[in-house]
């Protein structure tokens, strides 16, 4: 058994079990923090991110971990395991459904491994670097759409700065796309593109990799462009990302460029 098949093991066991876990939780009396004005925290979050750090823990004990509730724990590995147990948490809390776990692997700022658990609609997407994105087990690629027919999606950190950015971006991108709108789980949003089901998505200004890892690799393994504002290949130090299906992506660019001139 190779280490790469092994890791593919490993970063599906956890990614199954956590959707079990956030699934059977959904709706249960759980309970809610915020960690600050703007960001809650549920019971369910915790319990996920136990259940993923227990697994890959087990199987890579050498590995570090970067975990947005627990943090950074160095191992002084070149392989870091970036997870986000519950993205969507203000959807799961209003018991929407579009939520999802996501967990990448990722050496010197690459991810070469990723994988998110979509529980509700019993979908699990995967990619490794250089051998394709899956939906359950069945190739996916992103759309051919050109902006004119493009639905697109973003989120928005809180800053009020970044906020704004995003506004004028929504006022610009509705005036080319089908519809621009904001659904709240940035990581099911970038598989969204990578299954062609949406154009693209993007964030301005964020300070949580954990939100965009699994599903930036998912999306170039699809076909598509995950960059930073410059253009470049997104890694885990930047802190802007489009994602789209390529064909727009030049276009977008433009736009997000003179919109985050404002943060």
């Amino acid at each position: 058994m190779t280490k790469f098949f092994f890791m593919k093991k490993t970063i599906l066991k956890a990614i199954k079990e956590s959707g079990k876990v956030l699934k059977e939780m959904f709706w249960e009396d759980y309970t809610v923090r915020f960690k600050d004005t703007k960001n809650i925290v549920t019971s369910a979050d915790k319990e996920s991110e136990r259940v993923i750090i227990e697994i890959l823990q087990k199987n890579f004990p050498e590995f570090n971990i970067l975990s947005e509730e627990r943090g950074y724990i160095n191992r002084n590995s070149e392989y870091t395991w970036v997870i986000d147990p519950l993205d969507g948490t203000t959807n799961f809390k209003i018991k929407n459904p579009f939520f999802c776990s996501a967990i990448a692997l990722v050496k010197k700022g690459k991810v070469l491994m990723s994988a998110v658990n979509s529980p509700f609609m019993k979908e699990i997407y995967f990619a490794e670097k250089g051998m394709g994105a899956f939906l359950n087990g069945e190739k996916i690629s992103v759309s051919r759409r050109r902006m004119e027919k493009s639905i697109i999606t973003y989120c928005t950190p809180p800053k009020k700065q970044t906020v704004r950015a995003s506004v004028y971006a929504l006022i610009a991108l509705q005036e080319k796309a089908v519809d621009v709108r904001r659904i709240g789980a940035g990581e099911l949003e970038l598989c969204y593109v990578a299954a062609g089901r949406v154009d693209a998505f993007f964030v301005l200004n964020f300070n949580s990799p954990w939100d965009v890892a699994a599903g930036s690799l998912i999306v170039k393994e699809a076909g598509g462009k995950a960059t930073n504002l410059a253009g470049k290949d997104w890694n885990i130090e930047d802190r802007n990302i489009l994602a789209s299906n390529g064909i727009i992506h030049e276009e977008l660019l433009r736009i997000l460029n003179r919109c985050s001139e404002t943060i």
